[in-house]
């Protein structure tokens, strides 16, 4: 249906098998999940058989380790938990927006993937 209608597909995987199978598929990008927990050397490793396949880090993602998965390869990070404060105070809310604006000036210089 999404394919038939140009909606973009975004598939979660975590394998190179299950990767492949979901570009194959037809998937816009791949959420490769739980990222911290595969760590960024598992994202540059996936750029051997991967090298142009849109990967976006799901999972764990925090403001300490996000540039290292744009580094390792990742083209996008999913915003989770890790990232969004759980509370509605001010104070927290402007240091996540800060942290967000530091992540985008980086995943701006980060390489490009076609």
């Amino acid at each position: 249906f999404a394919l038939k209608h140009d909606v973009p597909i975004c598939s979660g995987a975590m394998t190179p098998t299950e990767i492949f199978s979901a570009t194959n598929a037809g998937a816009n990008v791949i959420k490769v999940f739980p990222a911290a927990t595969l760590g960024p050397n598992y994202f540059r490793e996936l750029r051997g058989p991967f090298p142009t396949f849109p990967l976006m880090a799901t999972g764990g993602i925090s403001v300490e380790n996000a540039s290292s998965f744009f580094r390792a390869g990742a083209n996008f990070l999913g915003v989770g938990g890790a990232l969004i404060p759980k509370t509605g105070e001010p104070a927290a809310l402007e240091a996540c927006a800060k942290a967000a604006r530091r992540l985008l000036s980086f995943a701006e210089e980060r390489p490009k993937v076609d």
